[in-house]
């Protein structure tokens, strides 16, 4: 278990060097926008926030989970996950099967085509550009959504 908010500098970059060994990285700043660069593959991904939080991956790079993801804040404390740029995308693998916890989580700008679709039906909000995400269900995502649906209707 890698336990932390960062390397260095609120962020997190893999040259090619990080193995996940069948181990845990578990973010915990919050606040400050935070930054993981590089592809990569977790075989446990975690981050928890209590106070609202962004974070901000590398631009059409893939972070590919191989056993879990935990992407969570709480009712009063969103955690946000976007791009970098905030207008390409970054690219979420979800291999077959694994788990995902995905809850008061806005995403933007989040292609997840490259595995199972991303579960953000749990107080979850689209904030747009997002590909292979379901927010249909009982969160506000699923809520904008019905009303962008209407609104284009007529």
């Amino acid at each position: 278990t890698i336990t932390g908010k960062n390397a260095s500098n609120d962020a997190w970059v893999n040259s090619n060097t990080f193995t996940h060994s069948n181990g845990k990285v578990d973010f915990t700043g919050t606040g400050t926008p935070y930054h993981i660069h590089g592809n990569n593959t977790w075989y446990t991904l975690e981050i928890s926030v209590a106070t609202a939080s962004t974070y901000l991956f590398e631009n059409g790079v893939t972070q590919t989970i191989a056993n879990s993801s935990t992407l969570t804040g709480t009712s009063t404390a969103e955690l946000t996950v976007n791009s970098v740029s905030g207008a390409a995308d970054w690219l979420y693998t979800i291999q077959a099967g694994k788990t995902q916890v995905h809850q008061y989580l806005t995403v933007g700008h989040s292609d997840a085509s490259g595995g199972d679709e991303a579960d953000g039906t749990d107080e979850c909000t689209d904030d747009l550009n997002n590909t292979n995400w379901n927010f249909g269900g009982s969160g506000t995502g699923g809520t904008e959504n019905l009303i962008s649906s209407m609104m284009l209707m007529g």
